[in-house]
């Protein structure tokens, strides 16, 4: 008995546990993305671009204002809220080889990034998001873990 047990813990491998409990969650990361991009923050707290003092950038504010497209307040920085396409665009990919990559799939992608920059660290999870991801991935993680050793 304890043989078999010792044995059905060497042939757990971690990282395939690992990268499906990602896969299951996605929607979850991915809205914790969503979320932190609405606050106008990167992976670092830093903005994600902020808006000129000029009449141009002004007006739109005063229209994204007047429209409703702050859910979170975010001002003076980005939000990269305008009708939703961006933010809902935005996928967790887990591949076969246990790459995790988040992407926009968003046809305005290139014309976001020519304003802001590069997205990388605005689609990382900050400290704050990271520790509630950790929360709520880490019981999935120990019941794959619990169903290897009794299987």
């Amino acid at each position: 008995m304890f043989e078999r047990t010792v044995a059905r813990m060497r042939s757990i491998d971690l990282n395939v546990i690992f990268f499906e409990a990602v896969k299951e969650t996605s929607y979850e990361l991915s809205a914790l993305i969503r979320t932190q991009i609405l606050s106008g923050k990167d992976k670092n707290g830093l903005p994600i671009g902020t808006y000129s003092g000029s009449e141009a950038s002004l007006n739109y504010v005063e229209y994204k204002l007047s429209a409703g497209l702050f859910p979170i307040n975010s001002l003076p920085h980005y939000n990269l809220y305008y009708s939703g396409d961006f933010l809902n665009s935005i996928l967790v990919k887990v591949n076969l080889f246990g790459d995790i990559d988040i992407v926009p799939m968003d046809s305005k992608l290139s014309d976001i990034e020519e304003n802001t920059g590069s997205l990388n660290e605005a689609l990382e999870l900050n400290e704050e998001n990271l520790n509630e991801y950790r929360r709520l991935i880490a019981p999935l993680i120990q019941k794959k873990i619990r169903n290897k050793l009794l299987n």
